[in-house]
C-alpha cells in the first residue's frame, strides 16, 4: 500500500471516529495546559481548533507510515515548524514587542484579536492548513531532483528543461515576519549526485550578490546548503541568498515529483 493511500484511509477512519460536532470543536491538545498565545487562541476559535486537529492527525499518520529514520526527521521538522508558528503568531499580535508578562494583558490582547482581527485568525488558519496539506502529500518514492520539496520553513521547486538545465524556485515566506521573506529563482546543473544552483542576479544600485545553493540527494530527502565566502567566519559571515535571514539550509521532504 502506498503512503498516499494509507494516509487517505486513515484520514477517512479518523473523520468517522470524530463523530458529531461537540468533539469537533476541540483541538489536538488539552486546552487546560495551553501555554502560549497560539494555543490559547486555537482553543477559543472552533475553526482553528478543527485545523489544528487535522494537522495533528496528518502528522500522526505520516509518523506511523514513514520508515523509522524518515519519521524521526519529520519529528524534528514538525518541532521546528511549531517554533516558527508560535513565534510568527506572537509577532502578528505584538510585532517587535515581547510577549507581555502580565497575564491580564495577554488575555486582553487575545480577546481583541478574536473580536476585531479576523485577518490574523484566518492567516493563522491558512498557515496551519498549508502544513496539513504538506504532511498529507509526503512521498518517499521520488527520483532525482525534479519535483516539489518542502521543509517547515521553505519550499524548493525544481523543474527540468530540455537543455539539461533545471529551473529552481526557492520560497521562504517567514510567517509573521515579512521582512525576512525570501524568494529567488535560479538555474541548476547536475554535478554527480549534486544539483548546483546559481541564483539569478539582482540589478540596480542596491543589488545584492547572490551565492550558490548546493543540493544533494540523501535517501528520500534533498539536503540544501548555501555556499558562503570562505574568507569570512563566525559573525562576519555573509549570507548571500537571503540577505535578512540565516544561511539557507535544510533537509527537504518530497511532496511532488516523478516516482522511481
Amino acid at each position: 500500500m502506498s503512503l498516499r493511500l494509507a494516509l487517505l484511509l486513515t484520514a477517512t477512519a479518523f473523520a468517522i471516529a470524530c463523530g458529531p460536532a461537540g468533539a469537533a470543536e476541540k483541538p489536538s491538545f488539552d486546552c487546560a495546559t495551553a501555554k502560549n498565545a497560539r494555543e490559547k487562541i486555537v482553543c477559543r476559535d472552533p475553526r482553528l481548533a478543527a485545523s489544528d486537529r487535522a494537522m495533528a492527525a496528518a502528522y500522526g499518520d505520516a509518523r506511523r507510515f514513514l520508515p523509522r529514520d524518515t519519521a524521526e526527521v519529520l519529528r524534528k521538522d514538525q518541532a521546528d515548524y511549531l517554533v516558527m508558528l508560535d513565534g510568527g503568531f506572537d509577532a502578528q499580535i505584538w510585532f517587535k514587542g515581547s510577549v507581555p508578562e502580565s497575564r491580564a494583558k495577554v488575555e486582553a490582547d487575545l480577546r481583541r484579536v478574536l473580536a476585531e482581527d479576523r485577518e490574523t485568525i484566518d492567516g493563522l488558519r491558512t498557515v496551519i492548513d498549508d502544513r496539513t496539506a504538506m504532511l498529507r502529500a509526503l512521498r518517499t518514492d521520488v527520483a532525482g531532483f525534479v519535483g516539489r520539496w518542502k521543509t517547515a520553513r521553505a519550499t524548493l521547486v525544481v523543474e527540468p528543461r530540455r537543455n539539461g538545465a533545471h529551473v529552481v524556485h526557492y520560497a521562504e515566506p517567514s510567517y509573521g515576519w515579512p521582512k525576512y521573506e525570501c524568494y529567488f529563482d535560479g538555474t541548476g546543473r547536475v554535478d554527480g549526485d549534486r544539483l548546483i544552483v546559481e541564483f539569478d542576479p539582482e540589478t540596480g544600485p542596491d543589488a545584492l550578490q547572490r551565492g550558490r545553493l548546493v543540493v544533494t540527494r540523501s535517501g528520500p530527502f534533498l539536503d540544501a546548503l548555501e555556499t558562503t565566502d570562505e574568507t569570512r567566519t563566525g559573525d562576519d559571515r555573509e549570507y548571500w541568498i537571503c540577505s535578512h535571514s540565516p544561511e539557507v539550509k535544510g533537509r527537504f521532504f518530497a511532496v511532488g515529483g516523478e516516482a522511481r
